[in-house]
């Protein structure tokens, strides 16, 4: 606090005395609360971030200055105490407190204020996301198998994270994710997507639900060995499944793997080194290649970054 020393130990020196501290104490408090207000109307209604950088910078000088003008105060009126009877507090230590106090109050003040476009609840988050997705990414986001979810993380769930708020401090959505506990911003992220993902389930016409539901059971009866595809067009990844599905399910129950006839020279490099479910493989395949799947009932179709339906710009 070397401002606040330079006044406690030089106030006679006519540059510092030429100013009255108590009028620049309270023209500089109330510039500082005009800061502050502005500062926390730009953070709720959203301002660009180098100007709320800007008002942070001007809030801190306007501190110190008050800090300033709090030392040579105190150290006025300590100025004719008697030796014998000193002050509890000096003024430097009383000006050192009040920028510290000040500075908590403009941080705390910051953090308790939320963006308007920030949702606060599960419901509104929700809300919000199904308003942003396109008809197209709604129709494939309810095809999704609850397995498949988790690898929305790196795209729908990194828009989520960043424009909620989740990555920046919106605790009031962190809290009513855990209904009630705190709970971190993957796991607030998972479950909106995830309570969307139900809604859309929920608004399907029953029949199309039903065959989603009997496609998905089917793909988790489906168990394929160990594999090891290096460079391998899809069209023959496609051909793997289909022989593990006519080994392993009835004639009642069979359903087919086709690619889309523009990604069938796509190459695909992808291992197994366990007994996996066609199901869990799907999963993996969308992971770890740029090919994902489509359900179109009774049957798959094997598509080429099908997750990009999912970026938001």
């Amino acid at each position: 606090m070397g401002v606040l020393s330079y006044a406690s130990n030089h106030d006679q020196s006519p540059l510092v005395n030429e100013f009255d501290p108590r009028k620049v104490l309270k023209a500089s408090a109330s510039a500082l609360l005009a800061i502050a207000l502005i500062r926390l109307i730009g953070i709720r209604f959203g301002f660009p971030e180098p100007i709320l950088i800007v008002l942070v910078l001007v809030a801190l000088v306007l501190i110190y200055i008050v800090g300033v003008c709090v030392t040579r105060i105190v150290n006025k009126s300590h100025a004719h105490r008697h030796r014998l009877n000193p002050p509890l507090m000096s003024g430097r230590f009383r000006g050192t407190m009040t920028v510290a106090a000040l500075c908590l109050v403009l941080f705390v003040s910051g953090r308790l204020v939320l963006p308007r476009s920030w949702p606060t609840n599960i419901d509104s988050a929700v809300a919000t996301l199904e308003a942003t997705l396109d008809a197209d990414a709604t129709q494939r986001l309810a095809e999704l198998g609850p397995y498949d979810l988790r690898l929305l993380h790196p795209t729908l769930g990194s828009w989520v994270g960043e424009h909620f708020g989740l990555a920046h401090g919106n605790y009031r959505l962190h809290f009513d994710c855990g209904f009630g506990d705190y709970i971190d911003p993957d796991s607030c992220t998972s479950l909106i997507i995830e309570t969307l993902w139900k809604k859309l389930r929920g608004e399907m016409p029953q029949q199309q639900r039903a065959a989603l539901e009997l496609l998905e059971s089917r793909m988790e009866a489906v168990i394929l060995p160990p594999l090891d595809f290096r460079n391998t067009p899809l069209d023959e990844v496609a051909r793997y499944f289909n022989r593990n599905i006519s080994h392993r399910l009835t004639d009642a129950s069979m359903f087919e793997v086709i690619v889309a006839p523009a990604d069938t020279s796509v190459a695909v490099t992808w291992k197994e080194t366990r007994a996996v479910s066609l199901a869990d493989a799907i999963m993996r395949l969308g992971a770890e290649t740029e090919v994902s799947v489509r359900k179109v009932p009774p049957n798959l179709r094997l598509e080429r970054d099908a997750s990009e339906s999912f970026r938001i710009e």
